[in-house]
Parts: structure tokens; sequence; C-alpha cells
């Protein structure tokens, strides 16, 4: 460990752009390990690896991206794809929740902005980045609000029972603003973040997903309107003249027709609202899923 950790340090301070640690789980499945025990005991040493690194001193977030897994590839093709994609969001995971990472230089926990040509443009917040805003925890939607052209975003809390779960949030997007994540979450009042316009609170979940402002002319123009899987409602929010403070929220079509996904404006002012009971999570009907025609009035 002592000749990782000063890897770790070294190629941080000297060869930043080096891969410092392939962390292999190829000879654990060689050995006759499952797919399953492959990821296990190769997060696992990437775990003590990680933590060896932050107990002889380092931070994080000035060696964690240097980090890069090596695992075998079976011939199951649905086994080894659901392992790559298990194992890529498990590390993820780890490393918002336990080791707290937060590097304006890498993409996740981001909103990214880019041109059409896939360059960072020349007015982000950081020069040659496509960093937005930062501190997320897990974007799900974003709407621009049809008369200022504010960007709005829905995110979900943390997973778990309390205190460590839910506060999903709505927030207003600001060029190079730090929401706090995973320094913070919800609403806390902490001068280094910009807090959410509003939350669920400490003890219920949305889990908000895709979200829209209505814009067609008549009273629901400039409500934001957001889909709600755990919640299952249409969420509608309406925010004051300085488009911060909130005026009014309602739950709409609640408890009948299940986790919502996305919502969407036609031309109409109605709107179309795509159900989610098939992913695992829900309880389908014969029906489902299905894409709802939702007029509101």
């Amino acid at each position: 460990m002592r000749i990782i950790t000063d890897v770790f340090r070294y190629c941080a301070e000297n060869l930043p752009r080096w891969n410092t640690i392939s962390i292999s789980g190829y000879h654990i499945r060689e050995a006759g390990s499952t797919a399953v025990q492959e990821v296990a005991f190769t997060l696992s040493n990437a775990i003590a690896y990680v933590q060896a690194a932050i107990d002889a001193g380092l931070n994080v977030d000035t060696f964690a991206g240097q980090l890069s897994f090596f695992f075998n590839s079976h011939n199951n093709l649905f086994e080894e794809v659901a392992k790559f994609r298990a194992a890529r969001r498990m590390w993820a995971h780890i490393m918002r929740e336990r080791f707290h990472a937060q590097d304006p230089r890498s993409l996740g926990g981001k909103i990214l902005r880019l041109d059409k040509d896939g360059a960072a443009p020349s007015d982000d917040p950081l020069p040659g980045s496509p960093v937005f805003s930062l501190g997320h925890r897990n974007v799900e939607g974003i709407a621009w609000q049809p008369d200022t052209k504010a960007l709005y975003e829905t995110e979900h809390g943390p997973s778990g029972s309390f205190p460590e779960c839910c506060h999903d949030e709505v927030n207003l997007i600001t060029a190079g603003a730090n929401y706090g994540w995973p320094t913070v979450r919800g609403i806390a009042k902490d001068p280094r973040f910009r807090d959410p316009l509003l939350e669920s609170g400490p003890t219920d979940t949305w889990a908000p997903s895709g979200g829209t402002f209505a814009a067609h002319p008549g009273p629901l123009r400039g409500s934001l309107l957001f889909a709600t899987l755990r919640g299952v409602h249409l969420h509608r929010v309406v925010f004051g003249p300085d488009g911060r403070a909130v005026a009014f929220e309602e739950r709409l079509l609640e408890n009948r027709f299940g986790r919502l996904r996305d919502v969407f404006e036609l031309p109409s002012g109605d709107f179309l609202v795509l159900t989610s009971n098939r992913d695992g999570r829900g309880n389908p009907t014969r029906d489902d899923d299905r894409i709802l025609l939702v007029t509101l009035r």
C-alpha cells in the first residue's frame, strides 16, 4: 500500500494525465470467480487503495481520476454487459457517497454545456471545459422557462433511509455555481453552495424525472411541471416574479397511473405524460407502459 500511495502522490503532482494503477479483476475471474464475485473483489480492492491514500493525507480529487479498471470479458453477452454497467455505476456511487469526490475537472455530478461540434463554448465558466455547473447528485430533467429563458433542473437526492435519504431538488441553474453535493444536501444554507429552490425534505421523496415549462398561452403558462417516479404524480410549481420564490405547488394525477417518467407539452397546450411501470420498480397493469394525453386546465 505504501508503494501505491506514493505512486498516487507522485503522479498527481508530476504526471496528472497518467493512469497510476489499473485495478484488476481479470485474474480473479480466471481463478474461477463468477462475474458478481469479480466485481465485488475488484471494487473492494479499489476501496482499500483509495482509503489508504486518503489516510496518507491525499485529497481524493487529486488522484481518483487517474485510476482505471481491468475486468475480464466472457462470452455471456448479457451478463457481461450488465457486469460492466453495474461496476461503473457502483464505483461512481462509492466515490460520491463514501469518498465525497467533488472535482470540477471531472464530468460526474455536473451539467455540461457544449457547442454543436462537441467543443466547450468560449464563455463556459471553466476555460476549455464543458462543465457549466457542479455539485449535482443525479440530474434527471432540465427545462427552460419560456419567458426568461432561465434553466431549471430536477435532481434525485440520496437513496436509503432516514436521515440519509430524500432531499430531492429543483434548482435554478447558474453558470459556474456549485450546488453542494456530496458535501451538503437539500436546503443547507451553506454560503459556499447554491441552495435548491425547493426540495422534498428529509423524509419524503419524489424521485423527480423529466420536466417542462408550460409555454402555451393560458393560466398554466410559466408553470414548471415534472414527472415523479416514487412520488407517482405530476408535480406543478409556480414561481414568483423573481423566478426563485415558490408561489404555489400542487400534485396532479397522484396515484392514478403509477410511476411517471417524463412530460412534454404539445403545441395545443395539452401534455404527453410517459409512465414507467415496467422499469423493475413499478406495478404494471396490462396496458403499461403508456403515453398519456393529458389536458390540464
